[in-house]
């Protein structure tokens, strides 16, 4: 999504656009299966450019939804824009060009704010640098 200030400062060009006000001071623009590609692309080169060979990166997918506005349900639901973006992100991370062969990708059914989902990013991250769970719960 896009953030802007109040409803009134929304760009013309972007007023029949899907908006969301969120709160008096910010109103948002759910992106286009274009928008979403196009970021998905983006991210993949940044992620491709601080990779280095011998480090361990992974890069975590949240197919269920990438904010509480964009589950099944909620108003910026759009199975085809998340989808665009899913696909330029996994396309982006196997460039073709042998960068980011180090690179794994997890995709996960559940939304980025499910507990399960981040329990599992945490305790992978413990995994990846050698600690120890303080507990399991």
């Amino acid at each position: 999504m896009v953030n802007f200030g109040p409803p009134d400062s929304v760009p013309e060009r972007f007023r029949g656009r899907q908006l969301y006000a969120h709160n008096p001071s910010v109103t948002l623009m759910r992106t286009t299966p274009a928008e979403c590609a196009l970021l998905g692309r983006r991210i993949a080169e940044r992620v491709r450019g601080m990779w280095a060979e011998g480090t361990r990166v992974e890069v975590w997918v949240p197919r269920g939804g990438v904010s509480a506005l964009s589950v099944r349900g909620a108003p910026f639901w759009d199975a085809e824009a998340d989808e665009a973006l899913f696909r330029a992100l996994a396309d982006g991370l196997r460039d073709g060009e042998g960068k980011g062969e180090g690179i794994r990708l997890v995709e996960d059914d559940r939304d980025v704010n499910d507990e399960g989902f981040v329990r599992a990013m945490v305790m992978r991250l413990v995994e990846m640098v050698g600690m120890e769970p303080l507990e399991k719960r």
